[in-house]
């Protein structure tokens, strides 16, 4: 089964990320690499710059999003 980790971004922050909710996603093949992802967004931010931090991360089953 596939994952998908979706991070929230602050609406003021200029991203140009093509949905109204400030939002990004990626799939990944096990929930323990979409968790990854997610804590490396806190710990990073965008783009690992360290300079925007997601508002909220979430890892949800590949399935939820169809």
């Amino acid at each position: 089964m596939e994952f998908i980790s979706k991070a929230y971004w602050p609406k003021d922050a200029g991203l140009s990320l093509g949905n109204t909710e400030c939002s990004s996603t990626d799939t990944h093949d096990t929930e323990e690499q979409a968790q990854a992802v997610c804590s490396a967004l806190h710990k990073h931010g965008f783009g690992g710059e360290g300079k925007i931090f997601p508002v909220k991360t979430v890892v949800i089953p590949a399935l939820a999003e169809v």
